[in-house]
């Protein structure tokens, strides 16, 4: 084989792997702002709170009064629910990669006599014609909903004439980080907010790692 030849083929194979890295598809970029709480509530408004977890219950004090507490290791008692330790998890597809345990902070909504909602106002993409909402909810000890047939919460995005489009989020009440997947019609919308409306109920559930793409 000539040395022409070959180089011809090295410059053909060079060309087609630069036009499949071309090709590649790009990652879907994240709409919302701070979605993994890691800076607080910045971009968020709401009924809550933004809580730290700690990376051991250990760490935590330990409830009831005087050192008598102290002094009974056998019986500890049950840690707040922000103390709770949590499993690692991979980050969701768009969202940045998980801080180190005992510095991750979620979104914190304690249920009361009546709803509460937080919410983040996103501008969608003028060829978006769908937003998909993926995020995590876990539930406290001690959470319970007064609407068990719907769910703990509802997921939804209201546009700027009010009109709204929503589903129910069904939270079992165990432990572990309960992944939730939406997609919604933008109806021609340039912003939207995208918000979670929590029923009435007692306990606490806690929201992290929010990803909303355009579809």
């Amino acid at each position: 084989m000539s040395i022409r030849c070959v180089t011809w083929m090295a410059v053909f194979a060079g060309s087609f792997i630069a036009a499949g890295e071309a090709q590649a598809p790009k990652p879907q970029k994240n709409l919302i702002q701070n979605g993994d709480f890691s800076d607080g509530a910045t971009h968020w408004r709401g009924e809550g709170k933004v809580d730290v977890f700690k990376s051991d219950p250990a760490d935590a004090p330990k409830g009831g009064a005087g050192p008598d507490v102290a002094k009974s290791p056998e019986k500890p008692s049950t840690p707040p629910p922000s103390s709770l330790t949590l499993p690692p998890r991979p980050p969701l597809a768009g969202a940045p990669g998980k801080p180190a345990a005992g510095v991750d902070r979620s979104y914190c909504v304690t249920l009361g006599s009546r709803s509460a909602n937080f919410y983040q106002s996103v501008s969608v993409p003028r060829n978006a014609k769908a937003l998909k909402i993926t995020f995590r909810a876990q539930a406290a000890a001690g959470f319970l909903t007064s609407k068990g047939a719907l769910g703990a919460f509802r997921i939804l995005i209201v546009r700027p004439d009010r009109s709204d489009t929503y589903d129910d989020g069904k939270l079992e009440a165990k432990p572990g980080w309960q992944t939730f997947t939406e997609t919604f019609e933008t109806k021609d919308a340039r912003s939207v907010d995208v918000k979670i409306e929590v029923y009435p109920g007692s306990g606490q559930i806690y929201f992290d790692d929010f990803v909303v793409e355009a579809v």
